[in-house]
């Protein structure tokens, strides 16, 4: 290969720079977005929601689930699966919750722990024509 093709120009930076700039700005908006004052975990196994767990009241339950048991805690506005008997334990290393739209999955359970809450925008998020 001929040496000046392979040679860096200016204009090679233009898209990683896009990228990076558009990502920030995704990020900056997810993260000043106004969440609603009314937050619950909603728990739902294979589809089916078994609970709805308020944020602001701290809570711990069992849930049996695919042959498996989950433990979910509510503690100081947040949601997490601090144990469980499956064999991945991606659920029990997932972070704890709090915004609206997070959730953390256990997939050998079916087991879905999503934040939710009351929308204070009147925006709607899909228009399907």
């Amino acid at each position: 290969m001929d040496a000046a093709k392979l040679k860096f120009k200016p204009m090679d930076l233009l898209i990683p720079t896009a990228a990076l700039v558009v990502a920030v700005v995704i990020l900056v908006l997810n993260f000043t977005r106004e969440q609603p004052s009314e937050k619950w975990a909603e728990v739902r196994i294979g589809g089916q929601t078994v609970a709805v767990l308020p944020l602001d009241e701290n809570t711990e339950a069992v849930y049996e689930a695919g042959g498996g048991h989950n433990h979910v805690t509510v503690q100081d506005g947040k949601v997490l699966v601090s144990a469980a008997d499956c064999s991945t334990q991606v659920c029990v290393r997932s972070r704890a919750i709090s915004r609206v739209g997070e959730s953390i999955v256990c997939a050998p359970h079916g087991l879905v722990v999503t934040v939710v809450g009351e929308r204070t925008e009147t925006v709607p998020d899909l228009i399907v024509r």
